[in-house]
């Protein structure tokens, strides 16, 4: 049994761990408000793919082509997140340990969590006239298009418990206690506009990603209290990642009528490894005295995503947009950590293998987290009321479809089937200064995959406790924004 000061010892340990966690991700991190854990909300409901302003530098190069002069675009992201996770196990799924008679609600009961976070988004165009119809344009911008961090809440019950410390992390501590997923770009754009008819566009530049996870973890993938232990992963690296876009305005105002449709490769087009550091606490040990410390790498291949979209403008003061993505979240299948340097690749079940078990030549895969995801279409609906040159009112409607299946949810990878309402505005502040805002609140549809959970049946090192149980989220967000111009080419 622990004693008293090593228990302090462990806590003191995860906390600084989790704050290392919390704290980037309250600079950068996102929390998912769309399918999967994309979080591409910058700009309200002034980005999209039919935008000329700088965050079309990620929705849709070409975009750019349509702009004239320096413009820098300052953009800042606020959520409010609140998730509950009832968790109701299968008492007869492999690994489930029955709670101690003096531990009951270790791991059944509801966990929750209050988290808000802040995210910035940096760019700025430059648009050059070439003659009477041909224009170019060039562009650089940071931005979190993929991203989600969490921090839960503590099971008060069992704050300071000598022989169930591990409880305290709250009933979802074995998917996460603390965490952060994020893909972070540094882009730079070219567009040209032809004819002013047609934009064709291009951006390019590095992805940061990392991650960074503190879960509770038992050897044998079981809730055993007594042998409960804690894993904390934490991985980056830097790869390339691209975009293309074209942009239609077939009218001679070029604001009257738009068509644009974009592509966003995955962030190193395709699989990608991150490397870093696996730390374990196993055997019931959570005193800060490590049973070994991995070098590892982390295998995962993110989504590309196709948008289009549609703007008329019927009247000179009023814009109507529509607008749809696709997203190919089915190249997230799994998260395969293994000794760095060596294969991390699972079977799916289609090769006579059970599913999650490792491939030939895998077999020393450390751990292996089953995703599963399903490719994803979203839609949107807007207008914009421009009350005069200098300002504007617009509203907008969206849904989203859930992009993981009842199989694999789990407290760090929830996702829901959601609409959003959005309202805002924009106003001249001055000659060249441009202030916006957006609040757009999410409506989740609860989701209750009790018996559903298939993360105790994949084969080992794939499987973990029994995920089941009722998830409900609310989320609203504000997003503000400034926006300076100069026409610096004269008129």
């Amino acid at each position: 049994m622990m004693n008293r000061s090593h228990h302090r010892l462990g806590t003191t340990l995860l906390r600084l761990a989790g704050g290392l966690v919390a704290t980037s991700a309250l600079v950068v991190g996102r929390d998912a408000r769309a399918a999967g854990f994309a979080t591409a909300r910058f700009g309200g409901e002034t980005g999209h793919p039919l935008t000329s302003n700088p965050t079309a530098i990620y929705y849709n190069p070409a975009g750019i082509a349509l702009s004239r002069g320096l413009t820098v675009f300052a953009d800042g992201t606020l959520a409010l997140r609140n998730l509950t996770y009832d968790r109701r196990p299968d008492p007869n799924a492999p690994g489930e340990v029955p709670e101690p008679a003096d531990a009951i609600g270790a791991n059944t009961g509801t966990a929750s969590l209050t988290n808000f976070v802040a995210a910035p988004m940096l760019g700025a165009t430059l648009g050059v006239p070439l003659g009477e119809s041909v224009s170019v344009a060039g562009g650089l911008a940071l931005m979190v298009p993929f991203g989600g961090s969490a921090t839960w809440n503590k099971n008060d019950a069992f704050a300071n418990n000598p022989r169930y410390p591990g409880p305290y992390d709250g009933q979802q501590r074995y998917y996460t206690i603390h965490g952060s997923l994020r893909s972070m770009y540094i882009s730079a754009a070219a567009a040209l506009n032809v004819g002013r008819f047609v934009s064709v566009g291009v951006s390019g530049g590095v992805a940061l990603n990392s991650v960074d996870s503190v879960r509770a973890r038992n050897a044998p993938a079981d809730t055993d209290l007594d042998t409960e232990g804690r894993a904390w992963l934490r991985a980056k690296n830097v790869t390339p990642q691209l975009g293309v876009g074209v942009m239609l305005t077939p009218l001679e105002d070029q604001d009257a009528l738009r068509i644009g449709v974009s592509y966003q490769a995955p962030p190193n087009f395709g699989r990608m490894k991150l490397r870093g550091l696996l730390q374990k606490y196993f055997a019931g040990n959570l005193s800060g005295e490590r049973q070994g410390v991995d070098d590892v790498e982390l295998h995962q291949t993110l989504p590309d995503i196709v948008r289009a979209g549609i703007s008329l403008r019927p009247v000179r003061f009023l814009e109507l947009r529509i607008m749809a993505d696709y997203t190919r979240w089915s190249l997230f299948a799994d998260q395969c950590i293994n000794n760095a340097g060596q294969p991390c690749e699972v079977s799916h079940g289609d090769d006579g293998l059970k599913d999650g078990a490792p491939k030939p030549g895998s077999e020393t895969i450390s751990v292996n987290l089953p995703r599963r995801f399903r490719d994803t279409i979203a839609g949107r609906a807007g207008m914009s009321v421009f009350l005069s040159p200098r300002a504007e009112l617009y509203s907008g409607v969206g849904i989203d479809q859930s992009a993981i299946p009842d199989a694999t949810v789990e407290p760090s990878m929830v996702d829901f089937n959601s609409v959003s309402v959005a309202a805002g505005g924009r106003f001249g502040i001055t000659r060249h200064l441009t202030a916006g805002f957006t609040y757009t609140h999410f409506f989740y549809s609860p989701r209750d995959t009790t018996g559903r959970s298939n993360m105790p049946n994949f084969a080992a090192p794939s499987n973990a406790p029994d995920a089941g149980g009722l998830y409900q989220q609310r989320i609203g967000v504000l997003d503000v924004n400034l926006q300076a111009h100069f026409d610096v080419m004269g008129k």
